[in-house]
């Protein structure tokens, strides 16, 4: 007579996979287990009392590999902040707010953004330079200068010393 199988291992590794939630993973690597775990399961429903230890091991090696070859997805909570700045800043509302020039990179860094944000299997080192790509030309926005509030806060802070300024400002200021 033949040694049966040992099916404790494998019954405690399923039990394991199904507690994983797939949104913790890249799509790519939680697919890879979805095929270990189907033949698992089926070893471990289908006539157990006749599976054999070389009809185990196997099945639960390549279970242990898919496990420990799952990928967790990045944090993508920076980007998304990053693209939000963005969105705001090239909305119809806020757009002509800045000055065109210093706003031309961020449609192309927003779009490149938005890609790396859409794919599941990103790396975090995909998302972080997407992210710092993305402030550095958020960063880069310029609204144009309000003389009123400057007139106003000068008036405010007393007389203005035109020794401080050069010809240039002080004509533009005046």
């Amino acid at each position: 007579m033949r040694e049966k199988g040992d099916l404790r291992g494998l019954t405690l590794l399923v039990d394991t996979v199904e507690r994983l939630e797939a949104k913790h993973f890249t799509p790519s690597t939680w697919a890879g287990l979805a095929p270990a775990l189907e033949e698992a399961k089926k070893l471990l429903t289908e006539d157990p009392g006749n599976v054999l230890p070389e009809d185990v091991t196997p099945v639960y090696d390549a279970l242990a590999a898919a496990i420990e070859a799952l990928e967790p997805r990045a944090n993508t909570t920076g980007l998304e902040t990053a693209i939000a700045l963005a969105e705001n800043i090239l909305s119809e509302e806020n757009v002509g707010k800045y000055i065109p020039s210093s706003i031309a990179g961020v449609p192309a860094a927003l779009e490149s953004a938005k890609l790396v944000l859409a794919n599941g299997d990103a790396t975090q080192e995909q998302v972080d330079a997407a992210q710092t790509t993305l402030m550095a030309e958020v960063m880069k926005a310029r609204k144009p200068a309000n003389k009123g509030a400057l007139k106003n806060a000068l008036g405010i802070a007393g007389v203005v010393d035109k020794r401080q300024f050069t010809q240039q400002s002080l004509e533009q200021y005046e």
